[in-house]
């Protein structure tokens, strides 16, 4: 079954690192992972791999390969903690309500919108640089540890970040956890926090409202 696992790109395990597989390509792929993996048990004088089996092997592969795309363009000039902890944040959303519940599904939403994408590396131009060397293994190898549950939570459920050259609008709606190298990260606020954000807004907002000197209190009443 290892040997039958470098399968999932062409060329073998390696070959994810010569270059991207568009979805059509892994999905035609995937078919020839199926193929071959039912052509391996029945080969073999095994009772052949029910379809569910053959399905969930050939969706981590698809799965993993999205996460370690997010890990490489967003966080590759990261240490090993901050490129974790960006992939974290994939894994936060795929088991929120509030995003679709795969990797891929998380990774690309919104990517065919040309403002709407939530990694920016989907809709910016980035992926026309292929993913190589080094640092597409080490991605690889971050995505299979997250996607396989073998690392501990450092991000404080975060499911949001950014850099620390920004300050986007909507940070300010959210509960921020940690600083991990150049990046910020943020969680959705629980019911009391969210009120106290709200009120908060509320008084900042009534304080940048607040008439200079020489300006009529009437201007501000209420």
């Amino acid at each position: 079954l290892v040997q039958l696992a470098s399968l999932a790109a062409p060329g073998g395990v390696g070959a994810f690192g010569k270059g991207l597989l568009s979805e059509d390509a892994l999905d035609s792929h995937a078919l020839t992972i199926s193929m071959r993996l039912q052509e391996a048990f029945t080969l073999s004088e095994l009772e052949p791999m029910e379809q569910g089996s053959v399905s969930r092997i050939v969706k981590s592969f698809r799965e993993q390969h999205c996460l370690a795309q997010a890990v490489y363009y967003e966080a590759r000039s990261e240490s090993y903690e901050g490129q974790l902890a960006v992939a974290e944040v994939v894994r936060n959303r795929v088991h929120s309500r509030h995003w679709p519940n795969s990797y891929c599904g998380v990774v690309y939403e919104g990517s065919t919108r040309s403002t709407g994408c939530q990694f920016t590396f989907t809709c910016d131009g980035s992926m026309r640089e292929k993913p190589r060397g080094p640092s597409w293994r080490q991605a690889q190898t971050i995505a299979a540890q997250i996607y396989g549950g073998l690392t501990k939570p450092i991000t404080g459920a975060a499911t949001h970040y950014h850099t620390t050259a920004v300050d986007p609008y909507w940070n300010d709606s959210l509960v921020q956890t940690r600083r991990i190298g150049a990046h910020i990260f943020y969680r959705l606020p629980s019911k009391r926090e969210k009120r106290e954000i709200e009120v908060e807004a509320s008084l900042r907002g009534r304080y940048d409202a607040a008439p200079t000197a020489g300006a009529g209190a009437a201007e501000v009443a209420g």
